[in-house]
């Protein structure tokens, strides 16, 4: 989706936590892979907007990790990249540069 940012949940998980997999990130380790999106924190005025390639996979996780770090406007899109495309929505394989919500 033209915009869209990649983050990757697997790589944050703290295996620290637990060996078992999808834990949450600690706090710092988010806040840096968020910082990279251009969003400092929860206090940003920023909706975010999760979905996954599979339709309703790992987007309702990537909803509650925002939402367990305190992020209040996180929604899921319903259906995922297979509805957008079937609604006949743009795609694109470019990467979104990084920005700041601040500049």
């Amino acid at each position: 989706i033209p915009g869209a940012f990649f983050l990757d949940l697997d790589a944050l998980t703290d295996e620290d936590f637990s060996a078992a997999g999808h834990n949450l990130p600690k706090p710092e380790h988010f806040a840096e892979e968020i910082a990279k999106f251009g969003i400092q924190g929860p206090e940003d005025p920023v909706d975010i907007v999760v979905y996954d390639q599979l339709g309703l996979f790992s987007s309702p996780r990537g909803w509650y990790t925002f939402r367990a770090f305190g992020f209040n406007d996180v929604h899921v899109l319903e259906g995922g990249l297979p509805a957008w495309r079937h609604l006949g929505y743009p795609t694109t394989a470019d990467v979104t540069a990084t920005f700041s919500i601040r500049d």
